[in-house]
């Protein structure tokens, strides 16, 4: 075998060990229950301080934990989610992988969209997404803390 072989099989096996889209997908599998076990126990802030970089850049600390809180505290407690599709995606030795969930809360149903970066192994929430009409319907009350202005 002449060098150019060697390094050519080389950089397959390693980009085929990086990019399983299997592992990936459960890995972020994995991520989403854990991302429905700190939403339900409130844990907004962890959700972010474990969430990936690029989310932190897209969106500060503050922000992101009010939005998770203003869904909690209108839907509720997660009571079952199941699996709907996935895609997993790798580029420029970056893989990305997407879970949509039909979940149902305490107080409505949704579509949740789960975006995962995966590294090291290790998926980090790069984004999260929810569609619900339940939303929409019976706005839940204003806080004080909502009130005071910015």
């Amino acid at each position: 075998m002449n060098i150019i072989s060697v390094a050519a099989t080389l950089l397959a096996s390693i980009l085929l060990i990086g990019c399983n889209p299997i592992k990936s997908t459960a890995e972020a599998e994995k991520a989403a229950v854990e991302f429905h076990g700190l939403f339900d126990s409130q844990d907004y802030e962890k959700i972010y301080d474990t969430s990936h970089p690029d989310l932190k850049a897209a969106q500060s600390k503050q922000e992101l934990v009010a939005f998770i809180k203003a869904v909690r505290e209108k839907l509720g407690t997660v009571k079952s989610s199941d699996r709907k599709g996935w895609k997993a995606n790798s580029y420029n030795l970056k893989t990305t992988v997407v879970l949509s969930y039909a979940t149902v809360f305490e107080h409505g149903q949704g579509t949740e969209t789960f975006t995962y970066r995966i590294e090291d192994g290790k998926a980090s929430l790069l984004g999260w997404h929810i569609n619900s009409n339940a939303l929409m319907s019976n706005p839940a009350p204003l806080t004080a803390e909502a009130d005071k202005p910015q």
